[in-house]
């Protein structure tokens, strides 16, 4: 840089522009993969010298947030490496949903571009959603800096997705997440209705989560329904004792069970799951990297399973394969451009 050359700072120091986006809003955890736990470090530093400098004589101002290493720290690429573009390794999430989508009008003939988007996770006893939140609502319903899911949802649209806004509340009142999640994303045409992961409902366990009654149905379901009377609403468990005992309207109810020893016990399991909740509509998460064991060895699991499901379960509705293993079932096709990796 010249003396007296003019430079954006955001250029220029863009470490301390990132440091301040974080201490503004003051947490305690900012949630990283290692690659950013380094700057974390760097804005520990900058608080406790702030606080140090200024705060001799008065609470501190900023507080020292430490770095929280998501599930997938290191996010991977299509080689099981670090995922770097210069690699090749990489996939274009526009290129994966484009290619889900021509395979499941191929493989099914008819439409059927569904994604349960998670847009409100567990944060402590609370909920964190995917955007910034006004201040001045539910203190367990908290947001991010800036804005991770519009860009995404932007996608859907173009691409003709219907997509289900998921929470996982914690303690944090369902009906008001709701309206949060709405207020910030109804405008998209792909949003097709909202969704409770019940294992985090009044809960930090992931096999346990509050039983949802039927006055709470009818209540998180009207909330959603004040933005859109079209709307509907799915419950996802693995436990149906912990679904609404009678209350069916406008609900799906999701089976995310996992950890089967075998693609039988999976299917007998789904078939009892919308045998209790029929005539209302079901559907099934699969996929999960505990089971691959044995789904790893089709040559087309996806097809195979969701046949098999489709033909035991005469109410189901959706066929959700997780985000976890997309990359297995959806690899690159270099007939189609995609850059592949050389093999180690």
């Amino acid at each position: 840089m010249q003396i007296g050359s003019r430079t954006n700072l955001g250029e220029s120091r863009c470490d301390l522009v990132q440091a301040a986006d974080i201490l503004l809003y003051k947490p305690t955890h900012v949630p990283v993969g290692e690659d950013q736990v380094p700057h974390v470090e760097l804005t520990r530093e900058l608080a406790r010298r702030f606080n140090f400098l200024y705060c001799q004589d008065r609470p501190p101002v900023f507080v020292e947030p430490e770095a929280a290493l998501t599930a997938f720290a290191r996010l991977r690429g299509l080689d099981g490496n670090r995922m770097s573009k210069s690699v090749g390794n990489t996939l274009a999430l526009a290129t994966l949903l484009e290619r889900a989508r021509e395979y499941i009008k191929q493989k099914y003939q008819k439409p059927g571009n569904v994604y349960l988007g998670i847009v409100s996770r567990l944060d402590g006893r609370g909920t964190q959603m995917s955007f910034p939140v006004p201040p001045g609502g539910d203190p367990l319903i908290t947001g991010l800096s800036e804005d991770i899911s519009e860009p995404v949802l932007k996608l859907f649209d173009e691409l003709g997705y219907r997509v289900w806004l998921q929470t996982e509340p914690g303690w944090a009142p369902v009906d008001k997440a709701f309206h949060v999640m709405l207020d910030r994303y109804g405008h998209h045409p792909c949003v097709i209705g909202v969704g409770v992961d019940v294992e985090w409902h009044r809960s930090n366990n992931p096999d346990k989560g509050d039983p949802v009654t039927d006055e709470m149905a009818a209540k998180w379901l009207a909330a959603a329904r004040a933005h859109n009377p079209a709307y509907r609403m799915f419950l996802k468990h693995f436990r149906e004792d912990v679904m609404p005992p009678t209350f069916r309207e406008g609900i799906l109810f999701v089976d995310d069970s996992q950890i089967f020893e075998s693609s039988e016990a999976m299917i007998e399991e789904f078939a009892k799951w919308g045998r209790i909740f029929a005539p209302a509509p079901v559907a099934f998460q699969y996929g999960y990297q505990t089971d691959k064991p044995w789904w790893g060895k089709m040559k087309d699991p996806v097809k195979e399973i969701g046949d098999r499901i489709l033909a035991a379960t005469p109410n189901a509705e959706a066929l959700i394969w997780v985000d976890f293993s997309v990359r297995d079932v959806f690899p690159p096709d270099p007939s189609k451009g995609d850059r592949v990796p050389p093999k180690k």
